[in-house]
């Protein structure tokens, strides 16, 4: 209110200054000047424009500048003022092993509340990962104003749901039910129970009051708990979980071929597991995801998922940009509280060089997940690619000290410091993250020093060094650590080599997909055979 009648006022003193000059206040009344009106630096013309340039600019600055808070503040919010962490629900099974289904369930229902624009939902990871907190935690880690919490086990064919919703000001349940579906009818209890907390927070529906809040699902039991079964080991995210996943949702397609979530499921799962296995079949990776998400969107045609993945593998096999960010940028008008969607454009756009908005969407990520680690190292990743490195490093040392062994970030940080100069740093970060993931650490300590050695000789003189390739063939650094190990020392040759058997691989290495706004290749800019591979990348002009 303040900042509206501030910009009214000062919105009027241009006009008074102009009509100041052209009329004079008379015992006749408003009188026209006689005065000449050329316009110069000292008319008042000129005064009167230059003064509303600069109240234009001010209001600008009140009105837009107060959204700059801390990352992704402005999306923290609602418009209603209304934000809700959703925990998962508690196996009550008599064996105790249904931890799958309560998790899944949870997980579903949250997705479909997060589609109500009016209500700010917290992502999964975040939620999850304060199961067992107590509310004043939950709120000042999330800042939540609403907990959604509940239990769930199944009885011969029917599932036994209990939830409730809690104010967390006032501690207080504001709603709570019991639910007894039949395994088919799972989708229409959580529809009835989504609906339930929207009455209860008093939140508008908005664009989806028409529609299902759910998004579309499957009837068939078995598929069901095989999606679910495979969407937990899909988040935990290690070799043998994601080999796992594959198996259930193979399952789950098998069950319902129709079941459009399940096949997404699979792209990401297929997508994303070369990175974390190193037996895995690139190629035959790369397709099988193609081919699930094609078949999802086949289906359904508005799955962001598949969208998500589909347009991931374009650009990281592909090296189709435009495509890569028109299939990510569809999906997220259909989901725009998609944070695996988010992640990846947030990835697309910083290496095309679009980092203000790149950032966005990586602080949109962390508003929406603010203990994920995953958003928290990519948040570090796009501001390292802007050449904040002050800023990414606080991000992933943030991550490192509440996860000290999320590999992703200690690597980052030896590319942060490299990138910064800062040799030592980087020369320890590295010799970590080798040890940690299993590797000769007498070889690593070796290749540390003389990393920072030759890095250090080449940013203060330009000449360039080499690193010992026998070192190299017993650490197995890879194509992202390798390529910019061989380009920090200046190794022209190595570094080309490396960078063309990425190319050649299309195994989505970080270190050829960031070709364009990488420092580390700046020494090779005018180099024609780097030039031509910038050009087959899809980011050459």
């Amino acid at each position: 209110m303040v900042t509206s009648v501030l910009i009214i006022a000062l919105l009027g003193f241009p006009v008074a200054v102009v009509l100041a000059w052209l009329y004079d206040l008379t015992p006749e009344g408003m009188r026209r000047t006689s005065r000449s009106y050329t316009l110069s630096k000292s008319s008042p013309y000129a005064v009167g424009i230059g003064a509303m340039v600069v109240v234009v600019a001010i209001g600008a600055w009140l009105t837009q500048g107060r959204n700059f808070g801390s990352p992704g503040s402005e999306d923290a919010v609602s418009s209603s003022g209304v934000s809700l962490a959703v925990l998962p629900f508690k196996d009550m099974s008599s064996t105790g092993d249904q931890e799958w289904l309560g998790e899944g369930f949870a997980e579903e229902v949250l997705a479909g509340l997060a589609r109500v624009s009016n209500l700010h939902v917290v992502a999964r990871q975040s939620s999850f990962a304060l199961r067992d907190a107590p509310l004043s935690e939950i709120a000042d880690r999330l800042g939540v104003t609403h907990v959604l919490s509940g239990s769930v086990r199944t009885e011969g064919p029917r599932a036994r749901i209990g939830a409730q919703l809690i104010e967390i000001e006032s501690q207080t349940s504001t709603w709570s039910r019991d639910f007894r579906p039949e395994l088919t009818s799972v989708l229409d209890a959580q529809e009835e129970m989504a609906r339930a907390v929207v009455d209860a927070l008093e939140v508008e529906l908005g664009e989806i009051g028409g529609t299902s809040i759910m998004s579309a699902s499957t009837r068939n039991p078995i598929a069901h708990e095989h999606y679910l079964r495979g969407l937990r080991l899909w988040n935990r995210r290690s070799e043998a979980d994601l080999l796992s996943a594959i198996d259930h949702l193979e399952v789950a397609v098998r069950a319902d071929p129709e079941y459009a979530a399940a096949w997404a499921g699979l792209a990401y799962v297929h997508l994303v597991l070369p990175e974390y296995s190193p037996t895995a079949d690139v190629q035959l990776a790369r397709d099988r995801s193609a081919e699930a998400a094609a078949r999802a969107l086949e289906i359904d045609p508005e799955q962001p998922d598949a969208l998500t993945a589909l347009g991931w593998g374009r650009m990281t096999h592909h090296y189709d940009w435009q495509g890569a960010e028109d299939l990510i940028g569809r999906a997220l008008e259909l989901a725009p509280t998609n944070v695996n969607a988010l992640h990846w454009q947030s990835h697309v756009l910083s290496w095309r060089g679009r980092q203000v908005e790149a950032l966005q969407l990586a602080r949109r990520a962390i508003a929406l997940d603010p203990l994920s680690s995953l958003m928290r190292t990519n948040l570090a990743f796009i501001l390292m690619e802007a050449r904040d490195y002050d800023g990414a490093l606080r991000e992933a040392e943030a991550v490192l000290a509440s996860e000290p062994d999320y590999e992703s970030s200690q690597r980052l940080v030896w590319d942060i410091n490299t990138r910064a100069g800062r040799f030592d740093a980087a020369a320890t970060g590295l010799q970590t993250w080798f040890i940690t993931r299993g590797r000769d650490a007498i070889a690593a300590r070796e290749l540390a020093a003389a990393f920072a050695t030759a890095a250090a000789g080449f940013r203060e003189t330009g000449r360039s060094s080499t690193l010992p390739r026998e070192l190299f063939d017993r650490l197995q650094p890879g194509l992202y650590v390798g390529g910019q190990l061989f380009a920090s020392v200046g190794d022209r040759s190595a570094t080309l080599e490396i960078l063309e058997q990425a190319f050649r691989e299309r195994a989505g290495a970080r270190s050829l997909l960031s070709i364009k706004v990488n420092p580390h290749f700046d020494f090779l800019r005018e180099d024609p055979e780097f030039l031509d591979l910038v050009e087959r990348v899809g980011l050459g002009g």
